[in-house]
């Protein structure tokens, strides 16, 4: 009866269950038992996030505080109220860049460091601050045939720890490059490396989860597992339609966005249960990221520190699992810092936890193959069988391509290529062994005339 009761009034309270997901009003809804998550996520316009065994945060439009009073015994408390405290004592705010900062600090490296930094701008954000990408390669005004990483950080604007962790990797890869570091010297010679510190700038400023109109751009993509199964823009935000539109361009084989709330690794499926694609090679990246950060790894919610998004919580219109769903690219979403906005002082710690784990990430893109054709204008379809033995390939996959490119992050051994494009000549099939190491010079590719 009660369960009726409450979704009565929930229907009387939202006039319209057709909501976009906005984050006007957040919540820690204290709930142990996780009583009331199955009719929160029961709503549309509801964003649950960072679900615990103490409770989670709970997202919504207008309202969602007064409408939290029908339910009796409930125990909130208000996530703005809880900054505005946070700030007076830390003084946390005001120790933080301005996007503008950012931006002129990311231009500053790129001047210092000409040949191995190029920025650009993916776009704009909806009050119009550039959404900034840097690159670091060896011929960084290029686009060459290597293998292509990328980091995404602050997708939700009070989530600030892996903004500061990503200027601080780029200065940090540039000095080592020059310092003739080895290991460094060789990621950046043979990869495309794409760091993106904040898709999010107007919600940043702000200190706020969603952007300038308050939408949830970690629930504003793509989602194969609803009606929104279309891997179009049509009225998403401005910040996610600039993403979409930079990926649409670029091949990338290995990704990871941050965010904070948590300290976890977790990988796909968000949006759904159940197996999926190279789902222990993912586990392994996941694994191996979590054993390199302390606080990962001495996790006391999450064993290994890493766990299943779904297991976790579900998450619809996700960026981790649009990116590998539409666009192949193997996508983990790190989580760093319990605490959002934590003093600046925590910054230098937290790059000490995840130095060595964001830079062996970036190097397991080399534990792939691909190839590359003449014809930069050429578009097919490769399908990758493994083999077992002499006399026996296991089917893996069939994968479009585009631009004349295409490179997979795969298990350890030996595959076959069947390739099929748009012209007879360069089909073929070919035979590619894979390793978890760099093999050759810009990555394991085959060149086809």
């Amino acid at each position: 009866m009660i369960r009726f009761i409450i979704l009565a009034l929930l229907s009387l309270f939202f006039t319209s269950s057709l909501f976009a997901q906005t984050a006007k009003e957040g919540y820690y809804i204290y709930d142990k038992e996780h009583r009331y998550l199955k009719i929160f996520n029961s709503r549309p316009e509801m964003i649950i996030d960072l679900v615990s065994s103490q409770g989670y945060e709970l997202y919504g439009p207008d309202g969602l505080g007064v409408w939290l009073k029908s339910f009796k015994g409930l125990r909130y408390n208000s996530l703005a109220e809880a900054n505005r405290k946070n700030n007076s004592e830390r003084g946390a705010l005001a120790d933080y860049q301005t996007p503008e900062q950012i931006g002129e600090q990311l231009k500053m490296l790129q001047e210092k460091y000409p040949e191995i930094i190029s920025l650009t701008s993916i776009g704009k954000s909806v009050l119009g601050r550039p959404i900034w990408a840097v690159k670091i390669s060896d011929n960084a005004g290029q686009d060459e045939i290597e293998p292509e990483f990328k980091y995404i950080a602050n997708m939700h604007g009070d989530e600030i720890v892996g903004r500061e962790l990503l200027v601080k990797l780029i200065a940090d890869l540039a000095m080592a490059y020059y310092d003739n570091n080895e290991r460094i010297i060789s990621l950046i010679n043979n990869t495309e490396i794409y760091l993106l510190p904040s898709i999010n700038p107007d919600g940043n400023a702000k200190r706020q989860r969603g952007n300038a109109n308050y939408r949830d751009l970690n629930r504003s993509f793509p989602d194969f597992t609803t009606s929104d199964n279309q891997n179009i823009s049509g009225s998403r935000p401005a910040e996610t339609v600039a993403v979409m539109n930079f990926q649409k361009e670029r091949n990338f084989a290995l990704s990871a966005n941050f965010h904070d709330g948590a300290v976890v690794v977790n990988y796909p499926w968000d949006t759904k249960g159940g197996d999926f694609q190279f789902q222990n090679l993912i586990v392994d990246l996941s694994a191996e990221y979590a054993r390199n950060n302390s606080d990962m790894r001495g996790s006391g919610e999450f064993n290994d520190g890493i766990t299943n998004g779904y297991d976790w919580y579900e998450v619809n219109g996700g960026m981790q699992d649009w990116s590998y769903y539409w666009h192949g690219d193997m996508q983990i979403t790190l989580e760093f810092s319990l605490i959002k906005w934590p003093r600046i002082t925590e910054i230098s710690r937290q790059y000490n936890l995840n130095k060595e784990s964001m830079i062996q990430y970036m190097r397991r893109i080399h534990q792939g193959a691909g190839v590359y054709f003449a014809d930069n204008q050429l578009s097919g379809a490769i399908t990758i069988y493994k083999k077992i033995d002499a006399n026996k390939n296991e089917l893996i996959s069939s994968f479009g391509f585009s631009h004349g490119e295409f490179y997979k992050v795969l298990d350890e051994g030996e595959y076959l290529f069947e390739i099929k494009t748009t012209s007879k000549e360069t089909n073929r099939s070919v035979n590619v062994v894979v390793k978890n190491e760099l093999q050759e010079n810009n990555g394991n590719y085959i060149f086809i005339n």
